[in-house]
């Protein structure tokens, strides 16, 4: 399971993240050492590497309570440019080749003011599949009005004034045949025969 098509730090960094996570929520160190044994397990089942999982429980040893709680102060701005790649796993040989030519653009006199710093990798989700197929935010359950017709109540509506209120309305057709209105209309209701 640990095989994934994700760039390879986001991957190994998600057992820091959820232990971090673990000592901001226990507040009792004994409690915290049973949730990181159970988190260890969680991704040592997911076939995590033993080396990733010991270098994040190494560096949360080193965190304790109140630093983790603590709201991070650093935001100094960058002057990197950002490098804005779909992320594929035949994207890293290029990243790697961009990192190792950048001190070509830093030496030059060309280009030395554009390259003050090497460019930081970002990748872009990508669409996949569930994209298409399904939306993050469903569109709000409509209420079905009561059935019958009513007044639109709109300012300047003269046909208000002309229509039957009726919860219980039924309409004569051809032949004396009567219609029971199902659904709810007003004067402004169109495509209405």
């Amino acid at each position: 399971m640990y095989p994934s098509n994700h760039p390879r730090s986001c991957t190994n960094s998600i057992p820091f993240s959820q232990l971090l996570r673990a000592r901001r929520i226990c507040s009792d160190d004994q409690d915290f050492a049973k949730v990181s044994k159970q988190i260890i397990s969680f991704f040592e089942q997911r076939q995590y590497p033993q080396r990733v999982l010991s270098n994040a429980l190494k560096r949360i040893q080193g965190i304790d309570r109140a630093s983790a709680l603590a709201p991070k102060t650093d935001h100094t701005p960058t002057r990197r440019i950002p490098l804005v790649l779909s992320f594929h796993p035949s994207v890293t040989p290029i990243v790697r080749a961009i990192y190792r030519n950048v001190e070509t653009l830093r030496h030059d006199p060309s280009t030395r003011d554009h390259f003050p710093d090497p460019p930081i990798t970002a990748f872009r989700i990508e669409k996949n599949i569930s994209k298409h197929l399904v939306r993050a935010s469903q569109p709000q359950a409509v209420v079905p009005d009561t059935p019958g017709t009513f007044p639109c109540n709109r300012g300047r509506c003269n046909t208000c004034p002309v229509v039957s209120y009726d919860k219980n309305l039924s309409i004569v057709g051809p032949n004396n045949n009567r219609f029971n209105v199902h659904q709810h209309f007003t004067c402004t209701s169109a495509n209405d025969v």
